[in-house]
């Protein structure tokens, strides 16, 4: 019998604004100190990689894919938390 490996995803991290989602499935973050907190609070609850939103989608009519949900100063400081967990981004 082979063993099963889970992989866990915590919730997205994402800016205010962004997208019209709720707080079951999303942690908002905005600027570098709270993109941290959100990393640190997704791998305290058990999550082996880091779900971020870097760009626009299609959740509403309005939304394109080169409107940025975060500034590359956001991004660096999610990308350089989630290493220190050592997480995957």
């Amino acid at each position: 019998m082979s063993e099963t490996l889970a992989v866990i995803h915590g919730r997205l991290i994402d800016g205010t604004g962004a997208e019209p989602i709720d707080d079951a499935t999303v942690v908002m973050a905005d600027g570098p100190w709270e993109v941290r907190r959100a990393v640190r609070e997704m791998a305290k609850e058990g999550a082996d990689f880091i779900n971020t939103a870097a760009s626009g989608g299609f959740w509403a009519a309005d939304e394109v894919c080169s409107v940025r949900n975060y500034t590359l100063e956001e991004l660096v400081a999610l990308e350089r938390a989630s290493r220190r967990w050592q997480r995957v981004t």
